[in-house]
């Protein structure tokens, strides 16, 4: 079962888990996969009581260790106390195989462009929390990352430092910027662009950086990494070939 964030915003952002859980299923020789949200039905204790003693296999589809996190621990004890079988996975955006699998991906990017990760800044988004000091995925990437671009930061939707005050952190002329999101809901497609400065009817890249856009003077360059469906459920079926060996996954023959 995968469990992110969730988006009323178009439901775009419960799209790509559906997606995702289509394709863990056909390409990856997984079982039923389940989807379930913090803020849009269904959520994961009415999903869990309507599986029963069956159980299932629960991954934080998230980018840190924070309140959803927290939560998903408690409704998984509240249906392991009511007979559920449960077992929950490690956090996504904290396993450092993954992490690294997308420091690959923004530097394979790099490699598309006529940019230089030495000259080039680095502007990770996450979205934060009010744990201060609670792991995220956009930290982790930044420390793979730091040696390879002239400079690197990391900003938040919902804490300090804020995506706004992203001119005060880089000094950088040319600017990429990473939004480490799970769903293409409203904080993608609205308030991620609004924060930094870009057009309205911007369109980012999911498997190419898009952009320049001109910002605070700078040339901002974007890409959309997280929401490529493919990669993601390829990610997540490694996650539970390492942690859950009864959940090996296999490829189906021609699924590339």
């Amino acid at each position: 079962m995968l469990v992110g964030h969730g988006s009323a915003f178009a439901n775009s952002g419960n799209a790509l888990f559906r997606n995702v859980a289509h394709r863990l299923q056909r390409r990856h020789g997984l079982g039923e996969t389940l989807c379930a949200f913090a803020h849009t039905p269904p959520s994961l204790g009415d999903v869990l009581a309507r599986i029963g003693p069956a159980g299932a296999t629960v991954v934080p589809v998230l980018g840190m260790v924070g309140h959803h996190a927290r939560r998903i621990v408690a409704d998984t004890e509240a249906a392991a106390r009511s007979g559920c079988r449960v077992r929950l996975t490690p956090v996504l955006g904290t396993h450092r195989p993954f992490v690294a699998a997308l420091a690959e991906r923004v530097l394979d990017l790099m490699d598309a462009t006529p940019l230089r990760c030495s000259e080039a800044g680095l502007l990770l988004i996450g979205h934060g929390s009010r744990s201060r000091g609670a792991p995220e995925a956009a930290s982790l990437l930044g420390s793979l990352l730091c040696g390879a671009f002239a400079e690197t930061a990391t900003v938040c939707l919902s804490r300090e430092p804020a995506v706004s005050a992203w001119p005060s952190l880089l000094r950088a002329r040319d600017v990429v910027a990473i939004p480490m999101l799970f769903s293409d809901g409203r904080h993608m497609q609205m308030d991620v662009g609004a924060a930094i400065g870009l057009p309205r009817d911007r369109r980012l890249g999911r498997r190419c950086l898009s952009g320049p856009w001109i910002a605070a003077g700078r040339r901002i360059w974007c890409a959309d990494i997280l929401s490529d469906a493919a990669f993601l459920a390829a990610s997540i079926a490694e996650l539970l070939g390492e942690v859950v060996p009864a959940h090996r996954p296999s490829l189906v023959p021609g699924s590339g």
